[in-house]
C-alpha cells in the first residue's frame, strides 16, 4: 500500500509514504562580494589599512572619550615599582610621537603657561606622583567632539582632574578647568596635544580625620587651613615645569 509503509518491528506506520520523496537540496548560491566597508582588525583588502566608516569602524574610531577612560584605567594600574620603562610605555600607548602638553593656571605672581614635548611628558605624569599623589583620574561632564580630516578633537569645558593625596593627610583635591584633546584619525587614535585651562581647585578633607587630627594635637588645625597644592597642582609638578621651560 502506498500509503503506508513497514517499521523496523513489522508494523505498519499509517500516513508514510512509500517509496519515500527524495531530499530537496536547497539551490546552490554563490558567496555574497566582498563588502568593501567591512573594516576588518587585520586590515582591508581594498585599502592599505583601515578606513574606519560610520557602519563598522575600529574599536576607537568616534569615542575619544573611552580613550580617557583608559587612561584613567592605565593611570590606575600604576604601583610605587612602576619605573622610567613603565611610564614611557604610559606615553608611547596614548600620546604621538610630536605630542605636546601646555598646562595653563593662574598662580599668586600671575598667569603661567607651560608646553613640554614628547619627551617630556612620561616625566610630567610622573611628578604628579612624586608629589605625594597617591591616584589620578580625569573625569569629563559634557565633552564635545569635532571631526577633521587627519584628527578627532575632544572639547570639555568641564573637565576635573582628580587627585588623592596620603600627606600630611588624606586629601581629595578637584582641580577644575578646560580640556582640549587632539586625537589622530586612525586606528590608534593617540594624542597629538593635550591643552588643560586650569580654572579653579578645592581641596576636601573628610571629617573623621579632621576630628581625628585635632583631637591628636590642636595645632592641627592651623595646618588644615593651608592649601596643600597651588591651584590643585603639586610643587614637585609646578618646579618640573619650570625646569623644562629651562631646558627646551
Amino acid at each position: 500500500n502506498s500509503d503506508h509503509v513497514m517499521s523496523e518491528t513489522g508494523l505498519c506506520l499509517p500516513g508514510a509514504l512509500w517509496p519515500p520523496a527524495p531530499l530537496k537540496m536547497p539551490p546552490r548560491t554563490t558567496p555574497p562580494p566582498p563588502d568593501p566597508f567591512y573594516c576588518s582588525p587585520f586590515g582591508s583588502p581594498y585599502f592599505n589599512r583601515c578606513v574606519p566608516v560610520p557602519r563598522r569602524h575600529t574599536p576607537y574610531f568616534g569615542q575619544p572619550d573611552y580613550r580617557v577612560y583608559e587612561l584613567n584605567k592605565r593611570l590606575q594600574q600604576r604601583t610605587e615599582e612602576s619605573d622610567n620603562l613603565w611610564w614611557d610605555a604610559f606615553a608611547t600607548e596614548f600620546f604621538e610621537d610630536d605630542a605636546t602638553l601646555t598646562l595653563t593656571l593662574c598662580l599668586e605672581d600671575g598667569p603661567k603657561r607651560y608646553t613640554i614635548g614628547r619627551t617630556l611628558i612620561p616625566r610630567y605624569f610622573r611628578s604628579i606622583f612624586e608629589g605625594g599623589v597617591t591616584e589620578l583620574y580625569y573625569n569629563l561632564k559634557h565633552p564635545k567632539e569635532s571631526f577633521h580630516n587627519t584628527s578627532i578633537t575632544l572639547d570639555c569645558d568641564q573637565c576635573t582632574m582628580v587627585t588623592h593625596h596620603g600627606k600630611p593627610m588624606f586629601t581629595k583635591v578637584c582641580t577644575e578647568g578646560r580640556l582640549i584633546l587632539e586625537f589622530t584619525f586612525d586606528d590608534l587614535m593617540r594624542i597629538k596635544s593635550w591643552h588643560l585651562a586650569v580654572r579653579t581647585h578645592r581641596e576636601l578633607v573628610p571629617r573623621s580625620v579632621v576630628g581625628l587630627h585635632t583631637q591628636q594635637d590642636p595645632g592641627m588645625l592651623d595646618q588644615l587651613t593651608k592649601n596643600i597644592t597651588r591651584q590643585g597642582i603639586t610643587n614637585s609638578t609646578l618646579n618640573y615645569l619650570r625646569l623644562c621651560v629651562i631646558l627646551e
